[in-house]
């Protein structure tokens, strides 16, 4: 994530609801339309939140945090393992590509 985005304190009790994620997160995609980001920088953002979000509630979880974030990211290096594929996209059975966890773990 950039400076404009939201920051977790480095806490596994530090945490929010998936509302405010969402939220948060739809203040941190105005802000890059605001800052001028080009067009695909800002598909990529929601596509990051959107599949977040879609493993937060697969998962069931009420909140993310940082350990959340960091099953996440493992999901995501591995979820290609998973037998309906990554996002449950039976397309989706390759391993990611390091750029793409760099991408999903700088935003």
């Amino acid at each position: 994530m950039d400076k404009s985005a939201l920051r977790l304190q480095e806490s596994t009790e530090a945490s929010l609801s998936l509302a405010d994620l969402q939220k948060y997160a739809e203040g941190w995609f105005l802000s890059g339309e605001i800052s001028r980001h080009s067009a695909a920088t800002l598909d990529n953002r929601r596509l990051i939140v959107k599949n977040l979000l879609w493993f937060l509630r697969r998962k069931k979880c009420d909140t993310c945090g940082v350990m959340e974030l960091r099953q996440f990211l493992v999901y995501l290096t591995n979820g290609h393992k998973d037998p309906g594929g990554r996002w449950s996209n039976p397309q989706q059975t390759r391993q990611i590509k390091p750029r793409t966890s760099k991408d999903y773990h700088r935003k």
